[in-house]
Order: structure tokens, then sequence, then C-alpha cells
């Protein structure tokens, strides 16, 4: 057993396993981009929920005094502060501590006060400061995109480069155990052919 896998790999064996091993770059490059691409649609997802925070804060202003029929305008901003894309994103983007400030601000203080404003000056200052909560929580987002794409990039070029010198190798490998022979045998039958027995093909 021990003999058989310190014997020098046949020519066929050696062709399979270049072959593997740019299999195997190629996937596992693809596997890691696929990863890191997965992320940057995470972040982007959660950016336009972001987007839309702002929109419905300001929506809300602009309804101050709230009525009953404004709840339903309450409900869809609870949903979006605690909607599944923030908190994956926030979970994957190791923002978690700051969307909860966002929804513990939201739920504790920014939606009871809209509740009892009389007029938009009242929570004007309060919405302005909730805004720009989601403004530093989007930049975060961007950050960590950002990061991600030049993540992607780094690794496509390292996958080129090792493919790159993958190919070289195997050009020379291919000459060193193929070509080469194959002109040496040449080099003998027509030796042979005009009764010259004494050339030899090192192989």
């Amino acid at each position: 057993m021990l003999k058989r896998l310190f014997t020098p790999l046949t020519l066929v064996n050696q062709l399979a396993l270049i072959v593997l091993l740019a299999t195997v770059i190629g996937v596992a490059g693809m596997a890691i981009s696929s990863r890191l691409v997965h992320g940057v649609q995470g972040s982007a997802h959660a950016i336009n929920k972001a987007g839309s925070l702002r929109m419905q804060s300001y929506r809300l202003l602009a309804a101050v005094p709230l009525g009953e029929s404004d709840q339903k305008l309450l409900d869809e901003m609870t949903a979006t502060v605690f909607s599944p894309e923030l908190q994956y994103a926030a979970r994957h983007d190791d923002q978690q501590r700051q969307l909860q400030a966002l929804q513990h601000y939201w739920q504790l203080e920014l939606a009871p006060g809209m509740r009892r404003a009389q007029n938009q000056a009242s929570v004007a200052t309060d919405v302005a400061g909730f805004v720009d909560r989601i403004d530093q929580l989007v930049t975060a987002f961007d950050h960590t995109t950002e990061e991600r794409i030049k993540h992607v990039v780094w690794i496509q070029r390292i996958m080129a480069v090792g493919m790159a010198l993958l190919l070289v190798f195997t050009i020379v490998w291919l000459r060193a155990r193929l070509l080469r022979p194959w002109k040496q045998l040449l080099g003998m039958a027509r030796a042979v052919s005009r009764r010259d027995f004494t050339q030899r093909a090192q192989i």
C-alpha cells in the first residue's frame, strides 16, 4: 500500500490531477464569491428597507396629529423597523446593536410621542433624529457592501492568477512529458528506418 502511494504518478494520473486542481480552484472561487454576493444582496435589500423607513417617517410626520385612521401608518412603520431584511443584514454586517437602538427608539420614544403629538413641530426634531439614526445604519450597510465587493474583486483576481499559473505549468508539463518524448520517438523511428539502432529515447 505504502509502496503504491510513493510510486511516481503515471502520465494519465498527473493529467487528471491537473484537471482536478483546476476544478477545485474554480469551484472554491465560485463558492466564496457566491457567499459574498449573497451578503451584498442582503445589504441591498436592507438599504431599500431603510430608504422606505425615511419615507414612512416623513409621511407620519405629515399626518400629525394622528387619528384612528392613521394607525395603519404606525403599523406599517413598526413592520418595517422590525423587518426580517433589516435584521438579517444587521446580523450579517455586525450592526445588530445599532439596529436594536433604532428599534427601541421607535418603539419606546418616537411612536408614543407621535401618538401624543398635537402638531408637527413638537415631534419634528425627534423624527429628524430618527432619520439620522437610519442614515447611520445605511452608511454602515454601504461600507460593508463596498468591502464585500472589494473582496469579490480580489478573489476573482486571485483565481485568474491561479488559473494562469496553472495554465503555464500545464503547457510546460505537456512539453516536457509529451512533446519532447514524442519528438524523441519520431527521431528513433526515422533512425530505425535507416537501420540505425544506436538511437535511444529518454522518456
